[in-house]
C-alpha cells in the first residue's frame, strides 16, 4: 500500500510539472487596446456575406512579448455589444506570413493560396452576457508565425442572413508606422464572395484588437506544422511538417474511426540530426488499403489468442472451456483471410481521423492536432 501511495504521488508530481512547463511555454499576446469600435472586421454582421483581411505587424508582436517565431493555437476577438450570432456564426479563417505591412489599393487582397486555412466551423453560442468579452477560436490547424514577417488574417463569413442590429468589435488604429491601410473588407447581400478572387473592397486603418495564444519555438519538443491526410483507392497518404524538433526519436502515425480511440499504424524516425532541428522538415507516410484494414481491424487478434490460451490453461480440466476458446480463435482467424473483401469495405470508409504522435528519446510523448482524412 505504501509503495502504491508513493507511485501515485510521483505521478501527480510529474503531471503538475508537465502542466507547469506547458503553461510556461504558452504566452497570451494581445495586440491593440483602447475603446475604438470596429463594425467591419473581422466581419460585417449587417450583411449576408462578408470577407475581410487584417495585418498585424512583426513590431507589434515583438512589443507584445513574441520575440521569436512560434505557433499560434488560438485567436480571440473582443466584442462590444452582442447581437444574435446565429446569423453570423459560420467562419472560415485563413492565416499567413506576409512581407507587406499595409493595403494600398482596394484590390490588394493577399492571395488565399499563400495562407493556411486554420478554422472552419460555427462559433460557440454567444449571448448578451458576453458583451465586452473575448470570443475565442481554437484553431483546427495551429499557425506558425515565422518571426520575420507580419501576420495577415482573413475571415470569410458564409451565413446568408443579416442582422437588424450591428455587431461591434473592439478596434484600434496603430500609432506606429504604418498606421494606415491595415484592414481591407468587403460585404454584400447578393452573393458569397470567393476568397480566391474577391471583389474590390474598402481599405481602412481601424482593425480589431486581437489576442493570440502563442508558443515560442524551442519551448516544446516539437513544433508541428501543417498535417494532411487523404484516402484513395490505393490507400492512406499522410503528410506533415515540423518547424523545430528537440531530442526526438520517432513519430507514430495514429488513426481512428471516431476521432477518440486511436491505433498506431506505422512510425517514421526523426529526420533531425540526433533528433534535433531548427529548420522545417517534411514527412510522408503511405499505407495500402489492405494493410490499413488489417492493422485497424485485426490488431486485437493476438490479444484474443493470448486470452484464449490463458482460459485454456486455467480451465484445462473442463473440456467445454477448452473447446470454446479454440473455436473462437479459429473463427476470428478465418476472417483475416478475407482481406480483399474487407479492403473493398474500407475503401468506402467515409470517416477516418489521423494524428501524429511524437516520441522523445526519453519516451515522452506529445501529439499533433487531429485532422479528418479527405477522400479522393
Amino acid at each position: 500500500m505504501k509503495k502504491l501511495l508513493i507511485s501515485i504521488k510521483t505521478l501527480l508530481l510529474l503531471f503538475q510539472l508537465t502542466s507547469a512547463l506547458t503553461a510556461e511555454a504558452q504566452i497570451n499576446i494581445q495586440l491593440g487596446s483602447g475603446t475604438l469600435w470596429n463594425n467591419a472586421i473581422p466581419l460585417n454582421s449587417d450583411a449576408f456575406y462578408s470577407y475581410t483581411q487584417a495585418i498585424y505587424t512583426r513590431g507589434e508582436m515583438i512589443a507584445a512579448g513574441a520575440t521569436t517565431a512560434g505557433m499560434i493555437s488560438k485567436i480571440r476577438y473582443k466584442t462590444v455589444n452582442v447581437t444574435p450570432c446565429g446569423t453570423w456564426d459560420y467562419w472560415t479563417v485563413y492565416m499567413g506570413n506576409t512581407t507587406i505591412d499595409s493595403f494600398v489599393l482596394q484590390t490588394d487582397w493577399r492571395p488565399v493560396n499563400t495562407m493556411n486555412k486554420v478554422f472552419e466551423m460555427s462559433l460557440p453560442l454567444i449571448d448578451v452576457s458576453q458583451a465586452n468579452s473575448w470570443v475565442e477560436l481554437t484553431l483546427d490547424t495551429p499557425f506558425h508565425w515565422n518571426g520575420t514577417g507580419n501576420i495577415v488574417i482573413a475571415v470569410d463569413e458564409n451565413r446568408p442572413m443579416g442582422n437588424v442590429q450591428w455587431q461591434y468589435w473592439q478596434g484600434y488604429t496603430a500609432t506606429t508606422a504604418p498606421g494606415y491601410g491595415r484592414g481591407l473588407h468587403y460585404s454584400t447581400d447578393f452573393f458569397n464572395p470567393d476568397p480566391v478572387a474577391p471583389p474590390a473592397g474598402q481599405v481602412i486603418s481601424n482593425i480589431p484588437q486581437i489576442q493570440f495564444e502563442f508558443t515560442p519555438d524551442g519551448t516544446l519538443p516539437v513544433t508541428f506544422g501543417p498535417l494532411s491526410a487523404k484516402t484513395t483507392s490505393a490507400g492512406l497518404q499522410v503528410n506533415w511538417q515540423t518547424f523545430s524538433e528537440k531530442n526526438v526519436d520517432h513519430f507514430g502515425v495514429l488513426v481512428s474511426s471516431d476521432g477518440k480511440h486511436f491505433k498506431q499504424i506505422g512510425e517514421l524516425a526523426s529526420k533531425g540530426v540526433n533528433g534535433n532541428s531548427s529548420a522545417k522538415l517534411d514527412y510522408g507516410f503511405f499505407l495500402s488499403v489492405a494493410d490499413l484494414n488489417s492493422r485497424m481491424s485485426f490488431a486485437y487478434i493476438p490479444a484474443v489468442f493470448a486470452i484464449s490460451l490463458l482460459l485454456i490453461f486455467v480451465n484445462r480440466g473442463n473440456k467445454r472451456w477448452v473447446l470454446g476458446p479454440l473455436i473462437f480463435v479459429l473463427v476470428i482467424s478465418s476472417f483475416s483471410c478475407r482481406k480483399d473483401q474487407q479492403s473493398e469495405a474500407l475503401t468506402g470508409l467515409r470517416q477516418l481521423f489521423v494524428k501524429i504522435e511524437q516520441v522523445d528519446k526519453d519516451g515522452t510523448r506529445s501529439s499533433s492536432a487531429i485532422v479528418k482524412a479527405q477522400t479522393d
